[in-house]
């Protein structure tokens, strides 16, 4: 009976990844019963208006306001071939969510392997399998964990097709991009940069060397010769520097001609959404039109870089209070707090036992990154992934900073932070004390700089959010016969706001329906002194049993 090596890498990676799984898993679980999961319910978030956007198009896939997309069309077309496949079904929507942060997790280790070695391409699963932003949005009704899958997809493509000497790599990375842009068009901003990172890529030897051939000796012994160019003193011939001829039959592939490759396959595939803006409208919109009002919200004159709607105009590009802002949202992105949109974390790690467990954050990954990230900068095959990694980051500041939008930079800032984790280990182990001194107090000024959040973490906001949708859950709950999880539901948010009259309220409601009579009296008494106009718990005190 064959055993597994345990020495073997890829053990140690199908356990991270069946415990990454498992892990979302438990949170989807979890966030069904919460009253994040019915995007039906959510009035005036975006997993109400992809909801609705997904449940027309299952129905026609052509349905339209008759005017250009104003938020990008990918991810709908995502959740309503989800829907068409299994009915209209968030759970589903949250599983196949969940199988491909999960495969995220397998391509970052493939990346960390093919760049580094197999204990950076671990620790990056790792890392990534653990990371409690990516669970947290794995499940929800938003483009998030889409994007970040197609980013990185897009990276480990690019990586991919450096392997080989075929332009028909390339068709697949162009269509990758496209499919990325799709979903998130602010992927196109890489494009001149993919173009400066492959004229830059290193020559590379034949990835088939020919085996070593056997020669006479003088003694009359067999000696061998390795056929490599590298052995033979010869120049190393390149993949993609451009050859003297061009093509394979110079040696190589030509960078320029890769590069009009992915873009012609890029604008095929996001083709349809530029033709029908263009019907619908007669303008030019190659996928959405909804990049100037985010620019605005990041830009205005009272703009603080975050997702609050401006009323001021925009800031001149060359104004002092312009590049002061630009300023204050980098310092907003490279601090450790989750800037929520739609959704706060720390809210929901309040409610769910799995984003309670001590999982990786944002203010220990980034550190790592960082110093991985220029430790990494004095070889060139780096440079493609430093050029994506920059990319994510200056679009997310160019707009708005808020937690979702920070996801794909972390994507590839964990490779960084595992390539740090794989350098210091041999830098102890080779007693090179000097450079670990030096790079330990380098990450401890990081650290101090990203994780200074003195703030609270759950707005008032975010709680009258959560008042308000719970109670339209509950009711929607009560109104279907589901009494259990509606007392589920007022019980959580009176143990999180105890002093809410809604939550008193609708846990007398909830108990009057179980027949629970005495306990819904008591309730309601607790609702009245908190606000004694609570039509609701007057009534019910007013009622007999």
């Amino acid at each position: 009976m064959l055993r597994p090596d345990p020495k073997s890498p890829y053990l140690y990676l199908g356990l991270i990844l069946i415990f990454a799984f498992f892990l979302r898993l438990s949170y989807l679980l979890e966030f069904r019963e919460s009253v994040f999961f019915n995007a039906g319910l959510m009035t005036k978030y975006d997993q109400r208006t992809f909801d609705n956007w997904a449940g027309k198009l299952v129905k026609n896939p052509w349905a339209g306001d008759g005017k250009v997309f104003y938020m990008a069309p990918g991810y709908p077309y995502f959740v309503a071939a989800i829907y068409k496949g299994f009915g209209h079904s968030y759970f589903a929507v949250g599983f196949i969510q969940i199988l491909l942060d999960t495969l995220l997790c397998l391509l970052l280790f493939l990346l960390g392997k093919w760049l580094f070695n197999e204990r950076v391409g671990l620790l990056a699963c790792l890392f990534a399998g653990f990371y409690r932003p990516f669970i947290f949005y794995s499940t929800t009704l938003l483009s998030d964990t889409l994007i970040l899958f197609l980013n990185i997809l897009f990276i480990f493509v690019i990586y991919w097709a450096l392997r080989e000497r075929s332009y028909k790599r390339w068709v697949l990375v162009g269509l990758v991009m496209g499919l990325s842009a799709l979903v998130k068009p602010t992927i196109l901003l890489f494009l001149p940069f993919l173009l400066i990172g492959l004229y830059f890529y290193p020559k590379k030897t034949s990835p088939h060397p020919l085996p070593p051939q056997p020669l006479p000796s003088r003694e009359g012994k067999t000696a061998t010769i390795s056929s490599s160019p590298l052995a033979r003193g010869e120049e190393k011939k390149s993949f993609l520097l451009p050859p003297l001829v061009g093509g394979k039959k110079g040696g190589g592939i030509h960078p320029f001609l890769a590069w009009v490759i992915v873009i012609l396959l890029m604008a095929i595939i996001i083709s349809p959404a530029t033709i029908r803006n263009w019907r619908v409208s007669g303008q030019f919109v190659p996928i959405c039109s909804n990049g100037p009002a985010n620019y605005k919200i990041g830009n205005s004159l009272d703009s603080i870089g975050l997702y609050i709607a401006p009323e001021k105009p925009l800031a001149p590009l060359f104004s002092k209070v312009f590049w002061r802002l630009q300023g204050n949202k980098f310092l907003l992105f490279f601090n450790s707090y989750e800037w929520p949109q739609n959704l706060n974390i720390y809210l929901l790690q309040k409610i769910t036992k799995t984003l309670k467990l001590p999982l990786f954050g944002f203010g220990l990954i980034v550190p790592l990154g960082i110093l991985g990230l220029f430790l990494a900068l004095s070889k060139r095959k780096f440079l493609l992934l430093f050029f994506f990694t920059l990319c994510n980051i200056i679009w997310v500041i160019g707009f708005f900073v808020t937690s979702r939008y920070r996801l794909p930079a972390v994507g590839c800032l964990i490779l960084f932070a595992a390539f740090f984790i794989d350098w210091l280990f041999f830098k102890v182990k080779g007693r090179k004390y000097i450079p670990v001194v030096v790079a330990l107090s380098v990450l401890f000024l990081l650290f101090s700089f990203v994780n200074n959040w003195k703030g609270e973490k759950i707005g008032s906001v975010h709680l009258e959010s959560f008042s308000f949708l719970t109670y339209k859950n509950a009711n929607n709950d009560i109104a279907e016969g589901n009494f259990p999880l509606a007392l589920k539901r007022a019980k959580s948010l009176v143990s999180l706001l105890p002093f809410n009259p809604l939550g008193h309220e609708l846990l007398a409601t909830t108990y009057l329906n179980l027949g629970e009579f005495d306990l819904a009296q008591k309730e309601a008494g607790i609702a009245l002194m908190y606000d004694p106009e609570a039509e609701g718990a007057k009534q019910i005190l007013s009622s007999d049993k």
